[in-house]
């Protein structure tokens, strides 16, 4: 099995406005979410009311499951700390930079103790906003 050619990648901008240079900086960043929007989630989450329900054995085929959603809902209201999850975000090595317009947040880790002869690729996950 061979890998075939690469393809060949046009330039695109994907920024607002016309294309312009936006340099190649990476800059060290750490999260810090003010305790105020973190309370204005949380009261927007308390007013949230329960949807009408799904249609029987409907599961995500229509959209968004309202039981699920309603699970989701409940685990960030009364289950998830975004303290703890931001302090573990900022125990990693955060960067960002801007790549064609797009402003990009990311965390760059390395393993550690690889044995010798081992093969380590690199490995991009990619979200939209």
């Amino acid at each position: 099995f061979a890998p075939g050619p690469l393809p060949v990648l046009r330039d695109e901008w994907w920024g607002p406005g016309q294309p312009r240079n936006v340099g190649e900086a990476i800059t060290p960043f750490k999260i810090n979410i003010p305790d105020s929007v973190i309370a204005d989630l949380n009261a927007r989450l308390d007013r949230w009311q329960n949807p009408t329900k799904p249609l029987e054995n409907a599961q995500f085929t229509y959209g968004m499951n309202t039981d699920y959603l309603t699970k989701v809902v409940k685990f960030w209201r009364k289950d998830y700390n975004w303290k703890k999850r931001e302090a573990f975000l900022n125990s990693l090595p955060q960067f960002k930079t801007n790549i064609a317009g797009l402003n990009i947040h990311f965390i760059h880790v390395k393993p550690k103790n690889v044995p010798a002869g081992t093969k380590v690729l690199p490995l991009l996950f990619m979200h939209g906003c």
